[in-house]
């Protein structure tokens, strides 16, 4: 532990600044001070934190993260990242405006530390693992101007993404203000608060009209006030124009200690010092309008505020060069990971677009309610397809998925929220709203047309749900709205057909498509299958017997029935009542009946063969079919969609792909494609030409894309499924990796023989895991585990232990506890010949 002490209005001489060296070398061998002329982080390449010290600024930096605080103009002036850990910083996240203490008196100025005179540092602990400074004498104003004191500590840790920030002050005389707060102000454009009753988020804050979010006066910055609980908040992104949008920083805040008025967010479609985004911690005083975007403390009153009056807060802090939080709903995400590409993709597609789809906050949708509703985009500031909410078409089945992958139990349980609101609108046939317009629910989609896929999507989001939280006592309540739904579709199974009668399109509502269509009957099978495990994990062995009867039987009967018998290399659209049948050769629902292997690996190959056959089948995901849907093949002759490719499809492509062996089509064509537009691009466009171009003028700041590109990451590549009585790692590719996201913790190393894994969920579980060497000899057990970053605290009670050999394809399936009451286990699963430890 050392101190080290400088500031003030003059500079010291250089005899002074080696003399001060010297004498803190002597005293202190370990010190990590630097006095810097110049305010560089790139003079700290990491992993040891060092302290760069000079007259106007101090500098905390360990290669990840680097933190300046202006002395002169006191505040936090520059605040950079490096996600590899390397030390070659990005950019600021902070605009020209830091992060500030300031008044706002009853006349509207705003008085700022920055322009209240110098302060004074002192570095209290400096080593390679950890340093710390203390920052004295900031206050409001200047001379007797001067109402608030505050003190600043700042501190950093060896390999930690976070700066850790406290303050505690007071005021010194009687005052009349409208607040007394913390201001930040951040350079990426869109921002994101999780309140406790739900999600904000704002890109682009203009006076452009949008007829249910009051957005007033060009120029102005957009404030949110609240009072509700704020634990987390982000922003990111860039303010270019379309394929342009990247940012390329973000910043996340976790909130600690914190003894506040209320919090304001901040959002602005011009930039400047104050930033594109930024953030207020109201200390005392006033609130603008709460609950709603305003033009903020225009209008506010002022209040009387005593001496003595004080005041403590604390806040986590984390840069990122990239446009993904560098925070997880636990800590700072963990710098042992998948690839870097990798993990871009998938954490700015889950938190760059579908977090902000989200509108469940209070007044989110319409004033006076809150509402669990997610529109198509984000804000920004409008949203795309205005004032339309939660289709499960399979829209927002892609969208909650990628956030239930997240392991981030806060989304998690946002999307319980928009399930249950769908849920809650079933009418008495057993359908599920096709979207809300409003707060109004409709049973049409936007075409006109009646869907099937709103029911099958629901339910199957809720199954997600369920799997991914190991939530089983909610699905157990929740099953007989899940029931009802599933009615629906099963009254369509014709008795002599065995296949459903469809009466639409299952998932592209322009398409004219009926009858017995492979589309819904392909998905049917998969539906079913889920059905059957969901009812089988609360105890229903019999429903769950039957439904696997039923899966099997329409499997039957689509490959029978459905299959071209002309090409035999494919299916058709439809089969039609009185025999004849409809044939688009649809890359959807051929490579639907794939994904959920209904047809032999011959037949496959066949049908992956004329797949990849057409001109313009992976220009970005999956193209729509081989013929083109005219004006008299869709409804209304909208052919909006009837040449391009859409991600929804490349879910099912991707799906193939992996059930029959295809890796370099999924790697080379589908996945890798969209990691590099997503890293590049930040948010995507709605739909892709045949090219692999945008479509421009298709809807911006899409949640498609993104995505399944988080879908397919967790999911495909590294193979990570958890099912209600099971647990899979089944990496596709992969041969050796660490994946820490959220609550899921997997370190899976096949030439070692070692995997081990923690997850969500209760009880025993069916364990499999793939790509071991075949023929081996492995144990296994499951227990406590050991608590080190990342990995969290595991309590859970079991000893299990076993044995297994790995079968020829190198698979081994065992049964060990995932967790109990006390919370998740670790999984160990090693070779027989290293020694076992869990």
């Amino acid at each position: 532990r050392s101190q080290a002490v400088w500031g003030g209005v003059r500079s010291p001489s250089p005899q002074a600044s080696a003399r001060n060296m010297l004498e803190l070398r002597t005293v202190v061998a370990f010190v990590c001070v630097v006095w810097a002329w110049a305010d560089s982080c790139q003079e700290v390449p990491g992993p040891k934190v060092r302290v760069l010290a000079s007259e106007k600024s101090v500098i905390l930096a360990n290669g990840l993260t680097c933190i300046a605080v202006s002395l002169d103009r006191p505040r936090i002036s520059d605040l950079r990242a490096d996600f590899t850990g390397k030390g070659q910083y990005g950019k600021s996240v902070l605009s020209s405006g830091g992060m500030t203490l300031e008044r706002l008196d009853a006349e509207d100025t705003v008085l700022s530390s920055a322009d209240a005179g110098s302060a004074s540092a002192k570095v209290t602990i400096s080593s390679d693992n950890f340093a710390e400074v203390v920052i004295n004498g900031l206050r409001d104003a200047a001379g007797n101007s001067t109402a608030m004191v505050e003190t600043w500590t700042v501190s950093l840790a060896a390999g930690a993404r976070s700066v850790s920030f406290s303050a505690h002050g007071s005021l010194q005389r009687d005052i009349s203000a409208k607040a007394l707060r913390h201001s930040f102000a951040f350079e990426p454009t869109s921002i994101y608060g999780l309140f406790d009753r739900g999600v904000v988020q704002m890109k682009g804050y203009s006076a452009k009209h949008l007829s249910s979010r009051r957005l007033r006066t060009d120029g102005l910055a957009g404030h949110y006030a609240s009072k509700d609980g704020l634990a987390r908040f982000y922003a990111l992104g860039g303010s270019g124009e379309d394929l342009d949008t990247a940012g390329n920083a973000s910043v996340a805040v976790r909130r600690g200690i914190h003894a506040s008025a209320g919090v304001v967010l901040l959002n602005s479609d011009r930039g400047g010092p104050s930033g594109f985004s930024g953030f207020q911690e109201v200390l005392a005083g006033n609130l603008p309008e709460q609950n709603m975007w305003s033009n903020g403390w225009a209008g506010v009153s002022a209040v009387q505020l005593s001496k003595g009056l004080s005041w403590k807060v604390s806040y986590e802090i984390a840069p990122n060069n990239f446009d993904f939080p560098a925070q997880g709903p636990f800590g700072d995400v963990a710098t042992k990971n998948i690839a870097d590409r990798d993990l871009q993709a998938m954490l700015t597609g889950i938190y760059g677009s579908p977090v902000g789809q989200l509108c469940t906050h209070d007044n989110g949708v319409v004033k006076g309610q809150r509402v669990g509703q997610m529109a198509t985009t984000i804000a920004r500031p409008n949203y795309g397809y205005e004032n339309n909410y939660n289709f499960f078409d399979p829209d927002n089945y892609l969208s909650t998925a990628a956030m239930l992958f997240s392991g981030d139990p806060y989304l998690q349980e946002q999307v319980r929220t928009v399930l249950e609101r769908n849920g809650a609108y079933m009418n008495d046939k057993g359908q599920l709203p096709h979207h809300f317009v409003g707060v109004v629910p409709t049973y049409q989609a936007l075409s006109g047309e009646t869907q099937t896929g709103p029911n099958v999507f629901w339910v199957l989001s809720c199954l997600n749900y369920a799997k991914l939280t190991g939530n089983i006592e909610w699905l157990r309540g929740y099953m007989p709205r899940l029931r009802n739904a599933s009615a629906f579709l099963f009254e369509m199974i014709h008795p002599e057909f065995r296949l459903l009668k469809s009466p639409g399109s299952l998932m592209i509502d322009v398409f004219i498509r009926n009858n017995f269509a492979t589309d819904t009957n392909a998905m049917a099978v998969g539906f079913l299958q889920d059905f059957a495990d969901a009812e089988e994990a609360i105890g229903n062995v019999t429903g769950a017997t039957h439904l696997r009867n039923v899966a099997a039987m329409v499997a039957e009967a689509t490959d029978a029935m459905l299959w071209s018998n002309g090409t035999k290399d494919h299916y058709v659209t439809q089969l039609n009542p009185d025999g004849t049948s409809r044939d688009f050769v649809d890359y959807d629902a051929n490579l639907i009946a794939l994904a959920h292997g209904i047809p032999a690996a011959e037949r496959a190959k066949r049908v992956l063969a004329r797949i990849d056959g057409g001109r313009c089948i992976h220009g970005r995901a999956t193209f729509v079919s081989e013929l083109y849907y005219g004006k008299h093949d869709t409804t209304g002759g909208n052919i909006g969609d009837s040449w391009c490719t859409m991600g929804r499809i490349g879910w099912f492509d991707a799906l193939a792909r992996k059930r029959y062996g295809d890796q370099a089509t999924f790697d080379n064509l589908l996945l890798d494609p969209l990691v590099g537009d997503v890293n590049r691009w930040t948010w995507l466009h709605e739909r892709y030409q045949c090219d692999g171009r945008p479509m421009q003028n298709r809807t911006s700041h899409y949640f498609e894309y993104p995505s399944v590109t988080a879908m397919m990451l967790h999911f495909v590549r590294y193979g990570i499924q958890l099912g209600f009585g099971s647990v899979k790692v089944t990496p596709f590719g992969p041969k050796a990796f660490a994946y820490h996201v959220g609550n899921i913790h997997v370190d899976y190393d096949a030439p070692a023989g070692a995997v081990r894994f923690s997850v969500p969920g209760e009880g025993r579980r069916e364990i499999t895991v793939e790509g071991l060497a075949p023929g081996k000899t492995y144990n296994y057990g499951a227990g406590p585990g050991a608590s080190s970053w990342p990995w969290l605290e595991n309590k859970c009670a079991a000893g299990d232990k076993g044995r297994v050999i790995a079968d020829r394809d190198g698979t081994v399936n065992f049964v060990v506890h995932v967790g109990d009451a006390r919370g998740p286990c670790v999984v160990d699963l090693r070779l027989a010949e290293l020694e076992f430890t869990v």
